[in-house]
C-alpha cells in the first residue's frame, strides 16, 4: 500500500510541465499578493516565462551532453 512517487526529471516533457506549474504558481502569488493584479495576466506571464525558461534549460542541458 506504500506508493512512492518517482519523478524522472530527465524526461523533457515532465521537466517543462513541472517548471510551468511552479512558475505560474509563483507568478500568481506575487501578482495577487503584492501588486493586486489580474489573475489571467499573472497566469499568462507565468506560463510564457516558464516555457521560455524550460526550453532554454533543455537546450543548455542538451548542448552540455555533447
Amino acid at each position: 500500500m506504500n506508493m512512492v512517487l518517482n519523478f524522472d526529471l530527465e524526461n523533457p516533457w515532465l521537466f517543462v510541465f513541472t517548471n510551468a506549474v511552479i512558475w505560474v504558481a509563483i507568478s500568481v502569488f506575487i501578482k495577487m499578493a503584492f501588486f493586486n493584479g489580474e489573475l489571467a495576466k499573472a497566469v499568462i506571464t507565468g506560463g510564457a516565462g516558464s516555457i521560455a525558461f524550460g526550453v532554454g534549460m533543455l537546450y543548455v542541458r542538451q548542448s552540455n551532453r555533447d
